[in-house]
């Protein structure tokens, strides 16, 4: 090989890079909406466990990597009223997250609709700033999610949590696999 068909070969590869980045601008990835869920079996009756899940108080502080290094988690929820209707909200740590419930079945299952959806993470800078960039307001937006409870005949209870999201950044099979297991880890929380 020669110098020259190296540098054919480079200028070939920026051109493919630069016509897929003019071709991306020009007719936009659709978003990609998904669901994920997550189990868990808690040791409690599911009238103990449907009392702290529609108001859950003073989460503490996460051990999680991601968590600790700003990607958006719960630190609590509060619900204004009971039923269908009722305004939820869920405090993350980037930000609020109104929702208004659209299923209330005590002991059962609490469905909510998300009416907006913070920044997905806190981005710091140097110095300890806090960088508000655009990517952190629109790549990701949770839709809907909800509880579902199952009495089991030992006293304990299995809590399935829902989250329906849209993923509006490309390549997004790609980012939807990292998307998918941190709502699960969110909704673990």
């Amino acid at each position: 090989r020669t110098k020259a068909a190296d540098g054919t070969l480079q200028c070939a590869a920026w051109l493919a890079i630069v016509a897929i980045v003019g071709l991306e601008g020009w007719h936009p990835p659709a978003p990609l909406e998904d669901d994920a869920a997550s189990e868990i079996v808690i040791d409690a009756p599911a009238a103990r466990v449907w009392a702290e899940l529609h108001d859950i108080r003073d989460l503490p502080e996460s051990d999680n990597l991601l968590f600790r290094f700003g990607v958006a988690h719960p630190i609590g929820t509060v619900t204004d009223g009971q039923g269908v209707g009722a305004a939820r909200l869920c405090r993350l740590s980037t930000g609020d997250m109104p929702e208004v419930v659209t299923v209330w079945k005590p002991g059962q299952e609490l469905r909510f609709k998300v009416l907006s959806t913070p920044a997905s993470m806190r981005e710091l800078g140097f110095f300890g700033r806090t960088i508000d960039a655009a990517h952190l307001h629109g790549a990701y937006a949770s839709l809907e999610g909800g509880f579902k409870l199952t009495a089991l005949p030992d006293g304990r209870t299995r809590l399935v949590g829902e989250s329906h999201y849209l993923l509006n950044i490309a390549p997004a099979a790609y980012w939807n696999l990292w998307t998918k297991e941190i709502v699960r880890m969110v909704q673990l929380r």
